[in-house]
Formats: structure tokens, C-alpha cells, sequence
């Protein structure tokens, strides 16, 4: 026990035989040792493929200025792997929101900076539970410098069309998987996306929000205090207006950072009902005392359509709960 009368936290050497999953999207990490302890532990039931964004340092040349002055280096951000997807054989800016279901060919455009653009470029159909299986349809190579082009992907399986769901795609350069997309599929999402004149970017309704350590038989109250040594958490949260065949992205934040392997996605099968995420550690070590928070929202980068702060192993001070309000 230490003298916050918290209990002791996991040292860095603990981490260091711990199994890091794959992880997606842009990487934020937070500015304490602890968050690169509950990073490298985190482990969640679902979640899937995005890829990094990798950043290079561009020095700049020397140049005559005093000592107390030093000229910072610019930083740029590098070309990373795309994925978009589309029903027509027109390259869109990014991926339809909903594609229509029953189409019998998807186009699936891609840009991979870096990479010999003679390898052999193959498509796979991926999944949380199974193996990924090689996606059919022609490759099509874009001439010039890197490697773009195109694949017309068929429906997996036995599938004659796609049908509606959410299909995930893995895009191997030489038998080296490089980036991964996702595009979903909907019946009548023509119907469905149409919005009258003037109304706002089509928007869920996300409330009772409700945070808990994985394994309790307390109510949760708010403001929601998790006991100290919990290795687990669990978000659940009640929905309406929801297009089916899409998904909420459940992300979680320790001290302002966010914990990247944690997002999950929460398929949505029905416009209203009740949506559950969690993530835990592995081995079931106890997670850093602090403020947390879980966020929910369309996607990686969209705004959150409902959040929720959250303690571990200790009470929240009287100015985070302003901020909560």
C-alpha cells in the first residue's frame, strides 16, 4: 500500500511480458509512464483494422544564430497506406459512408507509398473470430511511381451479392499485410441517408450512459468511482435514430490519452436498443488509479455522440467535476 493508500502500481517490468494486440488508427499517447503500462496490457473482445499514421522529423540546415536561440526542426507528416471503397469504378475522396447492399462487385481502391510497386498486391476478407480468407477479384495496378490501383473484390463466400453487414479488408503487399479498410453495406441506404434541406450530418441519439468495473454488484452512481484494483471495465449505453448494418466506436481515454488498443467497435442491428463495450488487462493487472473516460462516436475522429468521465481508486476532485457538467 502506498502513502495515497492506493494500491502499488505495476512496474515496467511486469509489462514487458505482456502480448500488445494489433492495433488501428492514429495514435495518441498520454503523457505519463503509467498510460504506456494500461497500453501495452489493454486487451478488448472486438475491434478492427486501421492503420498507423507515421510521422518523420525533417532537420533543418544549420544556420548562423546565437546559442540561446536554436531553430526547431519541422515536422511533416509521411504518405500513409489507403484503402476506399466504392460501388462504381470512380475513385471516391474517402468511403461512403453506407454503401447499397445487393451490388455483385465492390471496388476496392488503393495507395501504398513506399512499397515495391512489382509485388504481388492480394486482398483479404478479415475477421475478429476467424481466419482471414483470400478476398476474390481481378488487381488492377495504376501506372507511374508507388503502388495504386484498384481490386474488384466478388462477395465472400457463397454470397451472389453483398449482402448488409460490415465487411473488413486486409491488403497484402507480398505476403505482407500493409493497411486495412472497412466499408458497410445497407439495403435502401440511399432512402435512409436522404436528409431534408437544411438538416445537420445524420446524427444517433446516445444517452444512459453507464460505467462499471467489470465485476460488481453495486449499482453505478455517477459521479462513476471504480475501486482501486479494478482490472476491468465495462460501458453500457442506450441508442435510437441508428442506421442498422453500422456501428458505434467506443473509445477509452486515461488522464487525456487515448488508449488505442481498447477501441472497439458495437455493430448496430436494430435504430434503437442497448449498446455494451468493455476492455480489461491481461493478465488481469490492476489498472492505474486516475480519471478516465469512454467516448462514443461513428467513428475515429468524428465527434463523440455521447461521453462519460470516469475514476479509478480514487475520488474525483471538485474541478473535474466541473468540467463533467
Amino acid at each position: 500500500m502506498s502513502d495515497d493508500g492506493l494500491p502499488p502500481r505495476p512496474s515496467v517490468e511486469d509489462t514487458a511480458r505482456l502480448t500488445i494486440p494489433p492495433t488501428r488508427g492514429p495514435r495518441r499517447w498520454s503523457p505519463s509512464a503509467l498510460v504506456a503500462l494500461l497500453v501495452a496490457a489493454a486487451v478488448v473482445g472486438a475491434a478492427g483494422g486501421i492503420w498507423y499514421n507515421h510521422w518523420r522529423v525533417v532537420r533543418s540546415q544549420p544556420v548562423a544564430s546565437p546559442p540561446s536561440a536554436p531553430t526547431a526542426p519541422p515536422t511533416v507528416s509521411a504518405p500513409v497506406p489507403e484503402l476506399v471503397f466504392s460501388t462504381t469504378n470512380t475513385r471516391p475522396q474517402a468511403t461512403p459512408e453506407v454503401l447499397e447492399a445487393g451490388a455483385k462487385e465492390v471496388y476496392c481502391f488503393f495507395s501504398v507509398p513506399g512499397v515495391d510497386p512489382a509485388g504481388e498486391v492480394t486482398a483479404w476478407w478479415l475477421s475478429a473470430t476467424k481466419s482471414p480468407v483470400r478476398a476474390e477479384g481481378p488487381v488492377v495496378k495504376d501506372p507511374g511511381r508507388g503502388l495504386r490501383g484498384h481490386i474488384v473484390l466478388r462477395p465472400p463466400g457463397t454470397l451472389k451479392a453483398f449482402e448488409s453487414g460490415i465487411y473488413e479488408v486486409g491488403l497484402r503487399v507480398a505476403e505482407e499485410q500493409v493497411v486495412e479498410g472497412s466499408f458497410a453495406m445497407l439495403k435502401g441506404s440511399a432512402e435512409l441517408l436522404k436528409r431534408p434541406a437544411g438538416m445537420e450530418r445524420y446524427r444517433p441519439e446516445v444517452k444512459d450512459v453507464v460505467v462499471a468495473a467489470g465485476r460488481t454488484a453495486t449499482k453505478p452512481e455517477r459521479p462513476y468511482v471504480l475501486p482501486a484494483g479494478s482490472s476491468s471495465v465495462k460501458v453500457t449505453f442506450t441508442y435510437a435514430q441508428a442506421l442498422s448494418g453500422t456501428a458505434f466506436t467506443v473509445q477509452w481515454l486515461y488522464e487525456d490519452g487515448l488508449i488505442q488498443q481498447a477501441t472497439t467497435e458495437v455493430v448496430i442491428k436494430a435504430a434503437e436498443g442497448l449498446g455494451t463495450a468493455w476492455f480489461t488487462t491481461k493478465p488481469p493487472t490492476p489498472l492505474p488509479a486516475g480519471r478516465y473516460a469512454v467516448l462514443i462516436s461513428l467513428g475515429e475522429g468524428t465527434p463523440p455522440l455521447a461521453q462519460e468521465p470516469f475514476w479509478i481508486g480514487r475520488q474525483p476532485r471538485a474541478d473535474e467535476l466541473q468540467e463533467a457538467r
